[in-house]
């Protein structure tokens, strides 16, 4: 298949066109071959009809077999997937189940959130009323003192004067009285 001309080349130089030339008729011949196959118009063979049709009588049995076992498959899927499916519907009313859960959970941390802002505005209340007690605390002790303090001054100007009676509501004559010459 070397080229002539190009043979002092080297010895792995070929010439392309003679390559794809020889390509071009196999592929020919086997689409022939292929349309021969398919488009067989002559009447059969006799001998090769009994062959063939013990052949195709065999591969019938097999064929059925073989979809005997498919079905056969199908039918242990079938089964498989009716389990898968009940399964699911487990799996579904879990999660329904989880759902309610959910809700009421969040209901929950609702209430929990409510009470842990009202029990801080309490410590707050709380340490505000300490605060206002504190600061009565020390205005009530400021108060008595002032109340002990006056009491003092009103014992020291408490006075009993001899002969002038204590019940009495005119003191500017009793004063009088009691100052005047005897």
């Amino acid at each position: 298949m070397a080229n002539p001309v190009q043979a002092s080349a080297s010895d792995h130089d070929y010439d392309i066109q003679a390559l794809n030339d020889g390509c071009r008729e196999e592929i020919v011949e086997m689409e022939q071959a292929a349309a021969d196959v398919l488009f067989d118009l002559n009447s059969p063979n006799p001998k090769r009809t009994k062959k063939r049709s013990a052949i195709k009588k065999q591969d019938d049995v097999n064929l059925s077999h073989a979809v005997q076992s498919i079905l056969t498959r199908f039918d242990g899927l079938d089964g498989k997937l009716e389990n898968i499916e009940c399964r699911m519907d487990g799996v579904q009313t879990t999660l329904k189940k989880f759902d309610v859960l959910e809700k009421k959970l969040e209901g929950i941390e609702n209430r929990i959130d409510k009470i842990g802002q009202s029990t801080r505005e309490n410590k707050e209340n709380i340490v505000k009323l300490q605060e206002r007690v504190e600061c009565l605390s020390s205005e009530n002790k400021i108060l008595r003192e002032k109340c002990l303090e006056s009491e003092r001054y009103k014992r020291r100007w408490d006075l009993r004067l001899v002969g002038v009676p204590e019940k009495t509501t005119r003191i500017p004559e009793m004063l009088s009285l009691a100052f005047s010459p005897v």
